[in-house]
């Protein structure tokens, strides 16, 4: 599955939770990551990776051959639940994660209470304040899709 980044499959975009920690645990496959320009690798067996709320980070499937399956917690939680169905149900509708709509993303993240990591906060800002109100108000957008509520893309 491609992702955000090439040759990292299945990535998101770089992001950042605002006020909540993520953390990875692999069941099988190969996952890597990077926190802070810092790049990192996981294995089914090793300890959790844990990125603390604020840092920017992104993530993918480590080996781009075999399927990763991991669990990821963030705490608090807040609104991530509905964010994460959402997310992979658009990305499952659009047939892979970098399909899904550059202004749909913009409108999705803030609702996770996250922020796209390669933009400047001013910029990031404005967007989340100005920007994203407008692209709801237009129904163009929305942040939650009641198709995604249910188990079927998670």
């Amino acid at each position: 599955m491609p992702g955000f980044s090439p040759g990292r499959s299945g990535s998101p975009p770089p992001h950042i939770h605002n006020s909540q920690e993520e953390c990875f645990t692999v069941n099988s496959g190969s996952f890597s990551y990077v926190v802070d320009g810092v790049e990192g690798h996981l294995k089914h067996g090793d300890k959790p990776a844990c990125i603390p709320a604020g840092k920017p980070h992104q993530f993918w499937n480590g080996d781009n051959t075999t399927v990763l399956e991991m669990e990821f917690t963030l705490t608090p939680a807040g609104t991530f639940e509905q964010f994460i169905r959402t997310f992979c149900g658009l990305a499952s509708d659009a047939g892979t994660v970098d399909n899904v709509n550059p202004l749909q993303m913009l409108v999705l993240f803030p609702h996770g209470d996250m922020q796209l990591a390669d933009m400047p906060k001013p910029v990031w800002l404005l967007i989340e304040h100005n920007v994203v109100p407008v692209l709801q108000s237009l129904h163009i957008y929305k942040p939650v899709y009641p198709e995604y509520a249910g188990d079927t893309y998670t």
